[in-house]
């Protein structure tokens, strides 16, 4: 694990930044883009599924069934409703993890997706679709937070986009092509997370530690990210090692209250409203679409 830190670390450092640089830092899903959720697909009626592409639910439900199935809930993760889907029987009765685990071993669910870490809810689940977030077609579902592309754009230092997207073959790629057709300027550097046995947040803190060792005392950081363990993984990598690096500014995102924000903005659907709020966030390629069709109605 240490020599995985060192080596993110090292390259970090490897990226031609000078003492005393600013460096801006952001993180890709929630924060610079508004993520689509992995169940986007899935189509549900009355809480059971009807319809979905989720490799996470169509494994969980090949193993349940046909004893068991899946059912549609939600629960509260870092501020925001998250969807996930319970596991139930045949009559809709939830179903705990001492009661699997008498037909299935621990190994066998987690191979399902069934989750009984109990780390988002206290009751089995499937909580999260991996192979929806190391596909990289699934970067074209993103769209604009408006108030960080804006930030992103008008920066005044070097742009550096640093995700826990899965470091697969043209994941890279996709997120600079999203960023370029939506308007933003090219980042200096995409960093994607290599697997390995590292947290997100001890990743994200490497990569971060080398930045900083590279700008100096003179030179500063400044991070966004909306995951507040990422966060606290950040800050502990760099109280461990401090000495000679620049001072790193960290911004929580909140992105439930940047869509809330959007969403009040163009809310009377008026195309001149819509057109003042893309200005006033600095999406001038949007604002000019809006411009051409208010000029052609």
């Amino acid at each position: 694990m240490k020599d995985l830190k060192n080596i993110l670390t090292s390259s970090a450092m490897s990226l031609n930044i000078s003492p005393g640089e600013s460096v801006y830092i952001f993180d890709f899903d929630d924060t610079l883009m508004f993520a689509e959720h992995w169940t986007s697909s899935t189509e549900t009626r009355d809480g059971e599924i009807i319809k979905t592409d989720s490799q996470s639910l169509k494994a969980a439900l090949k193993l349940l069934e046909p004893n068991y199935t899946l059912r549609e809930d939600s629960t509260n993760f870092r501020g925001k409703e998250e969807k996930l889907f319970r596991v139930v029987n045949k009559a809709g009765i939830p179903t705990g993890s001492d009661e699997l685990l008498s037909i299935w071993s621990k190994n066998k669910l987690s191979e399902a997706n069934i989750d009984l870490s109990k780390k988002y809810v206290d009751y089995p689940a499937v909580t999260t679709d991996s192979s929806f977030y190391s596909d990289p077609n699934t970067i074209n579902l993103s769209s604009v937070n408006p108030r960080i592309f804006n930030i992103y754009n008008e920066c005044d230092g070097r742009r550096v986009i640093l995700t826990a997207r899965s470091a697969v073959s043209g994941m890279g790629d996709s997120i600079l092509n999203k960023i370029k057709e939506s308007g933003g300027k090219t980042p200096d550097h995409i960093f994607t997370m290599p697997k390995g046995s590292l947290s997100g947040g001890e990743y994200k803190g490497a990569v971060i530690l080398g930045i900083a060792k590279s700008v100096g005392p003179s030179g500063k950081i400044i991070f966004y990210d909306d995951n507040p363990k990422y966060i606290s993984g950040v800050k502990k990598e760099i109280e461990s090692d401090s000495d000679g690096i620049g001072s790193v500014i960290i911004h929580k995102v909140d992105p439930a209250k940047d869509k809330q924000e959007l969403e009040v903005d163009v809310q009377d659907n008026s195309l001149e409203k819509i057109k003042n709020a893309l200005d006033r966030e600095g999406l001038l390629k949007y604002s000019n679409i809006v411009s051409s069709i208010i000029k052609n109605n």
